[in-house]
């Protein structure tokens, strides 16, 4: 993910409580590594990082005859060079990489990968691309879920009002309620990503510190 407090307080906080109640095997400890014993021994089965975005080597030497799956959190705010070392761990028969975004930049590699064809030497499309809408989730749907999965998606009442406030027209309606890329050009000054963190950034005014513009 993105950010060392993704990765260690949201992905793997989760994976520790769903290993602890689902009484899996192994362990999962403090630093994001899940281990169990594999022919007597204590093996890795699944770690978590965040490598510098210029760490182009920080995920060589990953190889599993099961299988190696790789999974990157927040898609569009992973840098462009860690893409290709995440597909080189991924070139077995039973190798696949998961990539989860919101469409918040097309000119993310993140949009480049979704928005621009990418097949193989086939014919066939390289990346197997799926769009969920918030329309497309459980309290819209009608599909029966428990009800603390219900609590925890995105509300009927939150749409409606994003959709007064933001407008179903604009680039954040379509990025956060229906999951597709905003409309935008190569030279546009800021990304859709850039202005949802400039709305979403509350700064704390310090008036004991000079104005330097």
């Amino acid at each position: 993910a993105p950010t060392s407090y993704q990765v260690h307080e949201l992905l793997w906080e989760e994976i520790r409580k769903l290993h602890a109640r689902g009484n899996l095997q192994g362990e999962v400890n403090q630093k994001d590594v899940w281990k169990k014993p594999v022919y007597g021994v204590m093996s890795t089965v699944g770690s978590g990082q965040k490598p510098s975005d210029t760490n182009i080597h920080s995920f060589h030497g990953v190889h599993r005859v099961e299988g190696v799956l790789t999974i990157l959190d927040e898609g569009c705010g992973i840098g462009k060079a860690l893409y290709p070392p995440a597909d080189a761990i991924s070139r077995g028969k039973n190798d696949r990489v998961l990539v989860v975004a919101n469409p918040d930049d097309p000119q993310a590699p993140f949009g480049d990968i979704f928005l621009k064809p990418t097949q193989k030497l086939d014919g066939t499309e390289m990346w197997n691309k799926i769009t969920v809408s918030a329309f497309d989730t459980p309290n819209f749907t009608g599909e029966e879920v428990p009800d603390v999965v219900k609590e925890s998606l995105i509300q009927k009442d939150w749409v409606e009002e994003r959709a007064q406030e933001w407008g179903v027209e604009s680039g954040r309606y379509r990025s956060k309620i229906l999951g597709e890329f905003p409309d935008q050009s190569d030279n546009s000054f800021f990304s859709q990503r850039v202005i949802d963190t400039g709305i979403e950034t509350d700064i704390i005014e310090d008036y004991e510190n000079p104005l330097k513009l």
